[in-house]
């Protein structure tokens, strides 16, 4: 692989080389276990500080993207196609993602969305823990103690109850047990939620008003034995948007994307056909509706 870093780039160093090994993860130029340049040695190639690759290298440690054995240097994590198909869904949702701020510049906006396929929605109220116990998780002093526990080896077996929980019935993938719950438990991934969940109640109850007059077709997809979002939560917002579909699928838990990828799918052609103009059979519009689609009922 070769790597290049921009010194005209308001990206830090250290992060274009994080964003580089992905890279070449997410295109297989690169094999679990393939060795990593010395700190040196990479330093002197891209005419960098080594305490730049150093930066670089712990952040790939914390992300799960490398391992390190002691006296011999750093390798690739093993994981396979599993840690080469992870980089490649988040190298493409971020490439979504510039897609859409690149979008917004150029003054185009929501009401131009063709359709919207979501896994999973939140409405209010929220539910989930007693108030007093997201009081508490919002200290960032908890938060760390929080992570410090489940990164123990006393934790470990607890988190792992918990990510399996949250997919059950069906079981969870090994690769999202393996890697998840470290990236979820570093201390900046608390924070942010903590943060996020500070804000989220506030923030749903400024949008509730502009859902009645939300015209964009929206599908939304949900595990019928979702335990994390419930199907109840998203019926809440199924019920305010006009123009909605809810997907309930069965025997599958949280995030079916992982356990049911043909349903979303299928969901994403839905929108697709809510989308453009319907196809006319002897005057009505008529479609295939997926067996598992429960559409909004006399809509």
């Amino acid at each position: 692989m070769e790597l290049r870093v921009d010194f005209t780039s308001p990206v830090p160093i250290y992060r274009q080389i994080v964003e580089g090994f992905r890279l070449a993860i997410a295109r297989d130029e690169l094999a679990p276990g393939d060795r990593l340049p010395s700190v040196r040695d990479l330093a002197t190639e891209l005419a960098i500080n080594p305490n730049t690759v150093s930066s670089a290298y712990r952040e790939m440690l914390n992300l799960g993207l490398a391992t390190s054995r002691k006296g011999i240097g750093l390798f690739l994590a093993e994981g396979g196609p599993a840690l080469a198909a992870r980089e490649k869904r988040s190298k493409l949702a971020e490439r979504v993602d510039d897609l859409f701020r690149f979008a917004a510049g150029l003054g185009f906006d929501a009401d131009e969305v063709a359709a919207v396929v979501t896994l999973g929605a939140y409405a209010l109220p929220l539910g989930g823990p007693p108030p007093w116990v997201v009081k508490l998780m919002r200290y960032p002093a908890v938060l760390r103690g929080v992570g410090a526990l489940g990164r123990s080896r006393l934790g470990r077996p607890l988190v792992r109850g918990a990510v399996e929980r949250a997919f059950s019935p069906t079981p969870a993938p090994a690769a999202y047990l393996e890697i998840a719950p470290r990236l979820a438990l570093q201390p900046a991934a608390l924070l942010g939620d903590g943060a996020d969940r500070e804000v989220a109640e506030e923030g749903l109850a400024a949008l509730r008003p502009r859902y009645p007059g939300l015209l964009t077709p929206i599908v939304i997809v949900v595990g019928a034995q979702d335990r994390m979002v419930p199907p109840a939560v998203s019926e809440r917002l199924h019920t305010l948007v006009p123009r909605s579909e809810l997907v309930r699928v069965p025997g599958a838990g949280h995030m079916p994307q992982f356990s049911a990828p043909d349903a979303v799918v299928a969901a994403v052609d839905r929108a697709a056909d809510l989308a453009g103009p319907p196809a006319v059979s002897g005057g009505a519009s008529t479609y295939s509706r997926p067996a598992f689609a429960s559409p909004r009922s006399g809509g």
